[in-house]
């Protein structure tokens, strides 16, 4: 039996990844930004809000600091957050089903945003605690993220589970030395076949995963 779980937010315990990928071209158009690329979500997704703020600089020249282009990021996604993001189907359940474990969230996502959506959804309770990658200073690439949160929750890397729906996520997580769990996410669709073949294990949602 795993002790520990640690689970991404976005696109795992919620429905929030259409959401989050039109922040960048919101921002960008705000900013009269011209020559978007399509696949902009796709070259910020791995990164944390900050490392996305650094890029918006470099590309665009935007003369603001990575922590203001942070702050106006997260004012675009509150509002999501307050009025669109639900949670994914079968997430309570699994927390309910497992709330004896220790459990705790791994996110690119800012705290407060992450406190505010957990309060609204009601589900604070299950979490020991909430850690981001700009709080590590490293996107989702690095496995940092993970292993500074197996350590925080006191329990070895061989005896934790790390549930995530990216692929960037769940190589790192996989390469650190962390059984993983793909949960099956849209934004991710066109992933699936390496996202199947990295991970240790693959589901559709939280709510069909059997401890083994």
């Amino acid at each position: 039996m795993k002790r520990a779980f640690i689970l991404d937010f976005d696109g795992t315990i919620v429905d929030s990844m259409t959401a989050w990928s039109r922040v960048g071209h919101k921002f960008l158009e705000r900013h009269g930004c011209k020559d978007i690329p399509t696949d902009l979500w796709d070259i910020i997704r791995p990164m944390s809000r900050l490392e996305s703020a650094d890029y918006f600089i470099s590309q665009w020249g935007i003369e603001l600091t990575p922590e203001e282009i942070r702050d106006e990021l997260n004012g675009i996604m509150e509002e999501a957050y307050e009025n669109e993001v639900a949670l994914k189907p079968g997430a309570l359940e699994f927390l309910q089903k497992y709330s004896d474990r220790k459990m705790c969230i791994a996110t690119n996502t800012d705290r407060y945003l992450v406190e505010k959506a957990l309060t609204k959804l009601g589900i604070g309770e299950f979490f020991e605690f909430t850690i981001t990658t700009g709080e590590v200073c490293r996107g989702k690439h690095d496995p940092l993220i993970f292993l500074t949160a197996a350590d925080k929750l006191g329990v070895p890397i061989g005896e934790t589970i790390v549930f995530e729906d990216a692929l960037h996520g769940i190589s790192s997580a996989k390469g650190a030395g962390f059984y993983t769990v793909a949960v099956y996410d849209a934004d991710n669709a066109g992933d699936q076949e390496l996202i199947k073949a990295t991970a240790d294990e693959y589901i559709h949602s939280l709510g069909e995963w059997e401890e083994s």
